[in-house]
């Protein structure tokens, strides 16, 4: 995930990986980094689970106004 404006303020990329995670299924299991103010979360949900339903939390949980100045 990225800042939707770079360079703009959109708040710690460890804040906004904990809200994401916060917003996602609690048996997924998640990790984050925060290379150069982006965000890499690596997600890995119970075996089964198919990518769109990854995708479509994630998308979801962006939505959230905390989050709504991240993107994918």
């Amino acid at each position: 995930m990225v800042p939707r404006r770079p360079g703009n303020p959109t708040g710690a990329p460890e804040l906004a990986a904990a809200r994401l995670i916060a917003l996602l299924p609690n048996t997924w299991h998640c990790t984050s980094t925060h290379p150069d103010g982006a965000l890499i979360l690596e997600i890995t949900p119970p075996d089964g689970v198919p990518l769109s339903t990854v995708r479509t939390a994630v998308e979801r949980a962006l939505a959230d106004p905390a989050l709504r100045s991240w993107k994918l």
